[in-house]
């Protein structure tokens, strides 16, 4: 049934606070009858939000309901958060992950190893008591705008991420190898109809 029975559920039991992460939001928001007039918070985390994300919350949601994007990992669980209050204005393509919690503690290095200006992107190095006061290297390309926000713009490598979990195509591609009926292949990141990150694969038989 989909997300159908959870749909029911929250609006039987009236829920007002939700912590999920954007794909799972999407799926509760993708028609127009399942709205939740209760909902006054959403905390989405583990990928990025996009213009459409932030409509359908505005369109979904009460007036005066909070979205809260935040911006961590495994190892340091929280670098950065965005706050979008319902109305408001989203002047990027994509939701900022937001102003820094520590910005003592984080910095963007370019690819010479030297800290960037702002509006120049680097990857995210984190140093912090998280990290045991050792620079730990996000793999995260960002940059910070005029404002002291930070935007993710991609990956210094090739690891994929799928709702909220972080994959390694060429482990994928190497166990899709040892397939008989498979001589190549090629594993790839894609955005469904309702922008989320799905796994697909080429391959030659």
């Amino acid at each position: 049934r989909g997300t159908s029975q959870l749909q029911d559920w929250m609006r039987e039991r009236r829920v007002s606070v939700m912590f999920t992460y954007p794909q799972l939001f999407r799926q509760l928001t993708a028609d127009n009858k399942n709205r939740y007039p209760e909902l006054r918070f959403v905390h989405l985390s583990g990928d990025q939000l996009n213009h459409d994300d932030v409509v359908r919350f505005d369109c979904y949601c009460r007036s005066g309901a909070v979205l809260h994007n935040s911006y961590g990992s495994t190892e340091v669980p929280w670098i950065a958060g965005y706050i979008h209050r319902h109305g408001d204005e989203v002047p990027h393509p994509t939701l900022p992950v937001g102003e820094l919690v520590c910005p003592s503690e984080i910095c963007l290095i370019g690819e010479d190893g030297v800290e960037v200006s702002d509006g120049q992107q680097g990857e995210v190095v984190v140093t912090n008591v998280w990290t045991g006061g050792i620079p730990f290297r996000t793999g995260d390309l960002a940059y910070i705008d005029t404002t002291r926000k930070l935007h993710l713009i991609g990956r210094t490598d090739d690891q994929l991420k799928i709702r909220a979990t972080r994959i390694n195509p060429l482990q994928v591609e190497r166990a899709l190898n040892q397939h008989r009926e498979i001589e190549q292949c090629a594993v790839f990141q894609f955005a469904d109809t309702h922008g989320n990150q799905r796994l697909g694969c080429c391959f030659v038989a």
